[in-house]
């Protein structure tokens, strides 16, 4: 038996086990993906129909309805670049382009419907409406390499928000240049930062 499939079993032995102990396996929890798998995902996601590029800022633990694969076409994916821009996609079989990315997998997320889903800039605006220098986005552990754009994020999801100016690493000369780093409210922040407030 090769180490691949012996590390399958293990991990199914393993959930297995927490779902007979009743312990939910966390939803929100995308640290399993390497910066490179995160970054290309094939999947199309939308929020009540908005386009989100990820689950990653969406606290799936909300979901009002566990069928999430989208099976009635024509489906309409809406306010992807700006509030009116949309897609009407015809089948499951249609592939989708939105800003030079492919997307294969389509999932609907059906939320409370008063979600107030904002934009990477939009966060660095509400946040830190001073700085103007560039920026580089990560969520949670992932930078946000491709098509930063189109992610939004549920905005009552947000735990904290770091700045990070990379200034203070390179020379005193150097222009600024920042990392704006995004921790959502998932299981696992929860419990550092409640560890965190108890030191």
């Amino acid at each position: 038996m090769n180490m691949k499939r012996i590390t399958f079993i293990v991990s199914l032995l393993f959930i297995a086990v927490n779902l007979a102990q009743g312990q939910q396996v966390d939803k929100n929890n995308s640290d399993y993906l390497s910066q490179k798998d995160f970054n290309n995902d094939k999947n199309l996601i939308t929020v009540n129909g908005v386009f989100v590029k990820s689950s990653i800022g969406i606290n799936l633990d909300s979901l009002t309805d566990p069928n999430i694969i989208i099976t009635k076409f024509p489906f309409t994916i809406h306010e992807i670049n700006a509030k009116h821009d949309s897609i009407v996609v015809k089948s499951q079989s249609s592939v989708i382009n939105i800003n030079g990315f492919e997307y294969n997998g389509k999932f609907d997320f059906k939320m409370r419907q008063n979600i107030q889903l904002i934009t990477l800039n939009e966060v660095k605006r509400i946040y830190f409406p001073k700085i103007t220098a560039p920026c580089i986005f990560m969520i949670n552990k992932f930078f946000i390499i491709n098509d930063v754009q189109s992610y939004k994020i549920d905005k009552d999801y947000i735990l904290n928000v770091e700045l990070i100016n990379l200034k203070e690493a390179q020379s005193a000369d150097s222009k600024d240049q920042y990392i704006i780093r995004i921790f959502t409210k998932n299981k696992r922040n929860l419990e550092d930062h409640s560890v965190v407030r108890l030191r």
